[in-house]
């Protein structure tokens, strides 16, 4: 059998987010794919230059969720997370990085909730473009910060191959944050799982 390892999927994705805006640029389908009764925060920003203007993020993902968390949460005995990150743009923390089961967190702070909003939006929209032919639910979490979606299911990462995929994309004022586990070789963490560790993640923001 192949031997399949796993870069991070998911931080890769922000990375491009990243470039969209912190270039100006219009983010490509803002708005997931979602059920019927997903939600929006009420919270509003002027229009005016909040896809334009550069979030500054000072959070670091690692003290997000820790080593030891997301070891308990995926069954896997992780070293210490490796921080990634462009300038303006989101950072993250990957965890098990080339192996089968690659735990990321992700954090970006917009400048307006509004942007905030949109880049979480964006995150979750070019994942589920990556599912094409494939199950990738996405469902509304209800409790959890201002608003918050769940993926579980699968995702095509090309070359035919697909891996599972679990996660939840949170909004909290500025600031958003995803928790995503991707695996080949299955134990991928629960949607409730990963709600508990999202109601502790935002207990830690500022």
């Amino acid at each position: 059998m192949r031997q399949l390892t796993i870069s991070g999927t998911a931080a890769i994705l922000a990375m491009s987010l990243a470039a969209c805006s912190s270039s100006g640029k219009p983010l490509a389908n803002p708005t997931p794919p979602a059920t019927p009764t997903t939600a929006t925060p009420t919270a509003t920003a002027p229009a005016t230059g909040t896809t334009s203007s550069k979030p500054v993020t000072t959070l670091d993902p690692c003290q997000l969720t820790t080593q030891q968390e997301a070891s308990q949460l995926t069954g896997r005995s992780y070293g210490p997370g490796k921080e990634g990150g462009v300038t303006g743009g989101p950072k993250s923390c990957i965890y098990g990085a080339r192996t089968k089961n690659v735990f990321t967190v992700i954090v970006v702070q917009g400048s307006t909730t509004q942007q905030a909003q949109t880049m979480r939006n964006a995150m979750l929209a070019q994942l589920k473009a990556s599912a094409a032919n494939v199950s990738l639910p996405v469902t509304k979490v209800p409790g959890v910060g201002d608003d918050a979606q769940a993926i579980y299911g699968n995702v095509a990462v090309g070359n035919g191959v697909t891996l599972f995929a679990s996660g939840i994309y949170v909004l909290k004022g500025t600031i958003s944050f995803a928790l995503v586990d991707e695996t080949g070789n299955g134990g991928a963490p629960s949607t409730a799982a990963l709600t508990a560790q999202a109601q502790t993640v935002l207990g830690r923001l500022p």
